[in-house]
């Protein structure tokens, strides 16, 4: 079909559809399929979320701050208080990236929930355990634990959080 005046937004469209989708077209089509089916259009304009808000619902937070982590974090290390500090240091001069990968690691999710570390469910919880300090920490994922050995130095702790 050749290109007129009469039909050259026509052309001018599929030209610029064709450049950005290319042939993921049947992919795009599928995907919003769904996503209209788990939050319908019309709620979505309704809610008046704005396009970061709904961003964020989908992904969670993109930055993880370790003060708002260790207020949001149920301790069970009795007599272990200085290993807890000495993580909370830890956590804290990591880069965002390894603090990702901790979160991970601990709860099988890099990103936090919309809520932040208030709206994790269950609770993010540490448990000093065992006194095998060649091990490294363990993570039980299904209940958002991360479990220590009872490392006796700072840099004992650091090293194996590293491995991990």
């Amino acid at each position: 079909k050749r290109v007129t005046e009469e039909n050259k937004q026509e052309y001018l469209k599929l030209l610029v559809e064709h450049e950005l989708c290319g042939d993921m077209q049947e992919q795009y089509r599928v995907f919003l399929t769904g996503f209209w089916d788990i939050f319908p259009l019309r709620l979505l304009k309704d809610s008046g979320l704005t396009h970061r808000e709904l961003a964020l619902l989908i992904s969670g937070y993109p930055d993880l701050d370790p003060s708002d982590w260790c207020a949001n974090t149920t301790i069970n290390s009795e007599g272990h208080s200085d290993l807890i500090d000495w993580f909370w240091v830890v956590v804290q001069i990591m880069s965002a990236e390894d603090r990702a990968k901790l979160l991970h690691f601990a709860t099988g999710s890099s990103r936090l929930p919309a809520g932040g570390f208030a709206a994790m469910t269950p609770r993010f919880n540490i448990s000093v355990e065992g006194h095998e300090i060649e091990h490294l920490p363990q993570a039980h994922t299904c209940g958002n634990q991360l479990v220590l050995p009872a490392y006796t130095t700072f840099e004992m702790l650091q090293e194996k959080m590293n491995i991990a």
